[in-house]
């Protein structure tokens, strides 16, 4: 179980700084590499976004693929803007205009940064980034 008890705890903190957000069509996340998903089990970040479309009455739009890339965490600024450029693919083509994407810590912007550009790329309108953390 390990993390996955948080999600609705952290969705309550993310809540209260987006609720007077009304404008917001759909949520999605920062989505977990496989090598992640398969060390840990779960993806932290979509039982999160689900625990925060029940609070938004929001729905959750699965819309980013993790490609495989190196750990962010092991690396400096320039190394992550560099893997980041590569880090998604989207499943489809996007009609929402207004999407909250959440991930849990900002350290450099650069995962923030391409899942957004990705987004865009495939019809958003609007993109607002929500993070538990910055670090």
């Amino acid at each position: 179980m390990g993390e996955q008890r948080l999600a609705k705890a952290i969705a309550l903190l993310m809540h209260e700084y987006i609720e007077h957000m009304r404008t917001i069509d759909a949520i999605t996340f920062i989505p977990n590499r496989k090598r992640a998903l398969l060390k840990r089990g779960f993806d932290h970040m979509k039982l999160i976004a689900y625990a925060l479309s029940e609070l938004m009455d929001v729905p959750v739009a699965q819309i980013l693929i993790a490609n495989e890339t190196k750990d962010q965490r092991l690396l400096n600024r320039m190394q992550r803007q560099a893997n980041a450029q590569h880090m998604f693919d989207a499943t489809e083509d996007i009609s929402y205009k207004h999407i909250l994407l959440i991930d849990d810590v900002f350290t450099t912007g650069a995962t923030l940064q391409h899942g957004q550009t990705c987004l865009f790329e495939h019809g958003a309108k609007k993109v607002t980034c929500l993070t538990l953390m910055r670090s």
